[in-house]
């Protein structure tokens, strides 16, 4: 906001400036003194809105941590910065943590021993991802052929609030578990 009232203080200054040359060189005075009418113009304007503006910035809500702040100075521009650089930050984990969870899912649907998982108890962690809960289910796979039944306890899975209603208890829903680490399992809810 200081910039609109810096700038019209230098078009004040060229225009005044222009008014003056015009006077020292006559075979240029009109187009000299259309110049400094424009900057006496645009410099008016500056001001009007640094007049009407700074006061409403002053009064928007101030970001968290920042209530005290003045956001029109240079300190608070800084903590604005430095609040907007975390939020860019917190953004980049839960798209990093969706990708993960999608690399995952991709491997064990294409490289999974597909089997059932009965869900025996569903609790929401109440961590976001995306806006998509993280939920934490207790299960009991039942491999497909003469596999023997096991349980499953605190498997975590980002679910869609689409999907999150249609997931019963002692439903039974299709399963890519880890060749290597059957603990280590991707649900397909659909």
């Amino acid at each position: 906001m200081y910039m609109l009232k810096i700038g019209a203080y230098i078009g004040f200054a060229v225009g005044v400036a222009l008014v003056v040359l015009a006077f020292v060189v006559p075979e240029a005075r009109l187009g000299l003194m259309i110049g400094a009418t424009s900057c006496f113009l645009a410099a008016a304007i500056d001001l009007w809105f640094y007049r009407f503006f700074a006061p409403t910035i002053r009064d928007l809500p101030k970001p968290p941590g920042m209530e005290k702040e003045d956001m029109t100075t240079l300190r608070g521009s800084m903590h604005v910065g430095r609040a907007m650089r975390q939020q860019g930050l917190r953004k980049m984990e839960s798209a990093t943590a969706t990708l993960k969870e999608m690399n995952r899912s991709n491997r064990l649907q294409q490289q999974g021993k597909k089997v059932k998982a009965e869900v025996l108890a569903i609790r929401d962690t109440g961590q976001l991802v995306n806006f998509d809960p993280i939920l934490e289910f207790d299960l009991r796979i039942h491999p497909d052929g003469d596999g023997e039944l096991y349980h499953v306890g605190g498997y975590r899975q980002i679910v869609s609030k689409i999907v999150y209603p249609r997931i019963d208890i002692g439903g039974r829903y299709t399963a890519f578990v880890d060749p290597e680490d059957p603990n280590s399992l991707f649900i397909n809810w659909s």
